[in-house]
């Protein structure tokens, strides 16, 4: 899998000199279980984003809450809120928008935050050059850079294509693929379909 991230994988930014308008930390939905648990990879990108802000690159963070499965909006953004709790992040602004899929997260910030210059998005590194497509199109004058995480993706999620690290991978190369083909508008309403339902 090293070699494939090497050849697929985006090239982290350096944050040595930069800072952010924004810093987004991708949605990856909830979990089946009970209570709709963060999968490892929304969790992961929430730390690699308190990491950044924590330096003072950004004062804002924006991120996408999943309504159409798992425990609603609300409860989702706070258990997102609790990963936050004690990192000393009282002056980072935290703004969120309702988003089913990657295209409709980034439509939804871009509502927010339409003259964004510098973005940070905070993604697994399958999910990268999908990701790369779709915020390039909303934010076309922006300069939007990229860190990459590795995700675990062998956990209870609730659609197929995101409970193994190969399905996970494959589902990225498909959708970038019919996102050169097709265009990123005409995939705005597309969304994984669910193989689990919470229990």
């Amino acid at each position: 899998m090293n070699i494939i991230r090497s050849l697929y994988g985006l090239k982290d930014a350096s944050l040595d000199e930069v800072s952010y308008d924004l810093v987004v930390p991708l949605e990856y939905g909830v979990l089946a279980d009970t209570s709709g648990s963060l999968p490892n990879a929304t969790i992961e990108c929430l730390h690699k984003a308190i990491e950044v802000v924590a330096t003072g690159k950004s004062k804002k963070i924006a991120w996408g809450l999943t309504s159409y499965f798992g425990p609603g909006i609300k409860a989702i953004h706070n258990k997102k809120l609790e990963c936050l709790k004690g990192k000393g992040l009282s002056d980072v602004s935290i703004y969120s928008v309702v988003s089913n899929n990657s295209i409709q997260e980034a439509a939804g910030i871009n509502k927010i935050f339409p003259s964004a210059k510098t973005i940070l998005i905070i993604c697994d590194w399958r999910h990268g050059r999908r990701s790369r497509l779709i915020w390039k199109h909303f934010f076309p004058e922006a300069k939007i850079h990229f860190i990459s995480i590795d995700s675990r993706w062998n956990e209870k999620h609730q659609s197929m294509w995101q409970c193994s690290s190969t399905w996970w991978l494959f589902a990225n190369i498909l959708h970038h693929l019919l996102m050169r083909l097709c265009g990123v508008p005409r995939l705005l309403n597309l969304v994984h379909r669910l193989t689990r339902k919470s229990s």
